[in-house]
């Protein structure tokens, strides 16, 4: 069996650390590095890692000045030995079998690049796979793949529930500092691969923490998401102009990621820039409306945003007040 490195980006972790190494250390594929970057915590995560890696000689410790967890990945990525990695977030965790599934799909198939999906810890997932998951794997073009990727039904961005070949990883480092950084990478680390397997089985359960991207408040490094979705949007039309299904999967992302964050600029009564962003996605009215990929609710959504600041911002505090209220 070959070396799989498990790359842990942590940073004040202490709640959620050991759950998710306990999720690593279960995995029924045991031929595994454990490299965990501790990205400067000022709690207990360091203590509870030492004693981990005093239980078990596959993980490996270090500690960084905190520099952002795109600077821990780039950093695990260089401490690691092994030829294939996966990445696991500090608050999330792995079913017992997503490790062992990964390498299976890449056996299978000779892929250069593995993409399974990502679970909610709100979901039942079961404890034990059977090998009926084989007969579901797929094989995309690079067109299918990014397309996939934008509308992220079974897989997204985010490096979770991937397995990529160090090699790769290597040649395309996260860009330090920013926060969305995986919208800048992944569809460079898919496009390295000439062969692609997609299976749709879960192999990584989220947990939104306190930290977590989706929970946090605005601030100006999240601006990055615009530069990065347009360094999509200019690779997809130079080298696929003409593919315009895949055209509308990028604007798709675009606007629902600038929508996202143009919510938290609101919170922030950064008018200005928010109607910036409106004035310039009301280009995609026809796109977004005749797109069936998109659901009703995303275009109400969209509709409002473009429309009316206020009526926006009303809705949005109602779903974020049900949110808090659901956990």
């Amino acid at each position: 069996m070959e070396l799989i490195s498990i790359i842990v980006p942590v940073y004040n972790g202490e709640i959620y650390i050991g759950r998710c190494l306990d999720s690593i250390l279960e995995q029924t594929y045991q031929n595994l590095e454990i490299i965990i970057i501790d990205d400067g915590s000022s709690d207990r995560t360091g203590d509870i890692c030492e004693k981990y890696l005093l239980e078990d000689r596959r993980i490996k410790y270090f500690y960084q000045e905190n520099r952002g967890q795109s600077v821990a990945r780039n950093n695990g990525v260089l401490r690691c030995t092994g030829d294939w990695i996966a990445f696991l977030d500090s608050d999330d965790v792995y079913l017992p079998y997503s490790i062992e599934v990964m390498y299976n799909i890449q056996k299978a198939t000779n892929a250069d690049i593995v993409l399974t999906s990502i679970g909610n810890f709100n979901n039942t997932y079961n404890t034990s796979i059977n090998s009926q998951y084989l007969k579901e794997i797929k094989l995309y073009t690079l067109e299918v793949a990014l397309e996939e990727m934008y509308y992220g039904k079974t897989y997204g961005v985010s490096p979770l529930a991937k397995l990529y070949p160090r090699s790769n990883l290597l040649s395309n480092p996260y860009p330090e500092g920013k926060i969305h950084e995986d919208m800048d990478t992944t569809f460079k680390l898919i496009s390295c691969a000439s062969k692609i397997a997609v299976c749709d089985i879960v192999t990584a359960v989220v947990y939104f923490s306190d930290n977590s991207t989706t929970r946090t408040k605005f601030n100006e490094r999240m601006l990055y998401f615009f530069e990065a979705i347009q360094n999509n949007i200019v690779f997809i039309n130079l080298n696929f102009p003409h593919n315009t299904s895949l055209i509308s999967a990028v604007i798709y992302n675009e606007v629902f990621g600038g929508i996202d964050i143009c919510g938290k600029m609101i919170d922030f009564k950064l008018y200005d820039t928010v109607d910036y962003y409106r004035k310039k996605y009301r280009k995609y009215f026809k796109t977004i409306l005749f797109n069936n990929r998109i659901s009703v609710k995303e275009k109400v959504k969209y509709i409002l945003f473009i429309s009316s600041i206020r009526y926006f911002t009303i809705v949005r505090k109602i779903y974020n007040l049900r949110l808090s209220r659901n956990g």
